[in-house]
């Protein structure tokens, strides 16, 4: 199992191994990996059993770790685009400039 996920503990998400991602747990996860890394057998069988104990976090609901903080295991750090008048940050540099134009926000 865990070639395939990690469970990050500190946030009980389950984590695919090969996407580098948080998947949601349930039927969005087995369809994940079946569909797109090809698992069948004993080893989704192992995770469906995991998954079925109601554990895991829904990685798009859970509450995220402060931003600057310590890495996650398995999940990538992204170069990202922070405001320099608020706390926004975001990946996308297009997005960063509509959200300094929308704003409103001037340097002082």
């Amino acid at each position: 199992m865990e070639r395939h996920v990690q469970i990050n503990a500190a946030h009980n998400l389950v984590v695919c191994v090969k996407c580098k991602r948080a998947i949601t747990p349930g039927d969005g996860a087995i369809d994940h990996l079946r569909n797109t890394h090809q698992l069948s057998g004993t080893v989704l069988k192992d995770i469906q059993d995991y998954l079925d104990l109601g554990q895991a976090n829904n990685p798009k609901t859970v509450e995220l770790p402060a931003n600057w903080g310590p890495p996650q295991p398995v999940i990538p750090v992204d170069k990202a685009f922070k405001c320099r008048a608020c706390p926004f940050i975001t990946t996308s540099e297009k997005v960063a400039n509509t959200h300094w134009i929308s704003a409103a926000h001037t340097l002082e």
